[in-house]
């Protein structure tokens, strides 16, 4: 690899190809500054529309929001009106659950916040329960 560019010569085995196809994916893939913590879902507001939050972490979250409706703006506001927090986040990703053609998740990051949102963020993620793997909420 050369810069940004990869080369192959002729003739070209798909196993090979495969293979730098993957490298490439996961050399641009965002790396991950702290862990991710599933959490029951908690309702949100997304520049005033209804969603969820699945899961936290201290940079940012997960949204589950209705297939029907459009996907966030590139920056969007989030409140979540049961502990009284609200945000400024950027979307990053947006994929569809495996399980439920009917939702889409949309994965953002904190963006451009005062220090007391942030602040405000951070002790909710530390404080939310989070769910285990069987369902049930365990507290750190």
């Amino acid at each position: 690899m050369v810069g940004q560019a990869m080369y192959l010569t002729r003739p070209i085995e798909l196993a090979v190809l495969s293979c730098f196809v993957s490298m490439a994916l996961m050399e641009d893939k965002p790396v991950r500054r702290s862990p991710r913590k599933a959490v029951q879902r908690f309702d949100a507001l997304v520049n005033g529309e209804p969603a969820a939050i699945v899961d936290v972490s201290v940079e940012g979250f997960r949204l589950e929001l209705p297939r029907a409706r459009r996907l966030p703006p590139p920056y969007f506001g989030v409140r979540i009106p049961l502990v009284s927090v609200a945000i400024i986040a950027s979307r990053r990703w947006a994929m569809s659950p495996s399980k439920d053609a009917s939702k889409i998740w949309c994965g953002a990051a904190l963006s451009h916040n005062p220090s007391g949102a942030e602040e405000a963020w951070r002790s909710f993620v530390d404080t939310v329960p989070i769910v285990g793997s069987s369902g049930v909420r365990v507290n750190l």
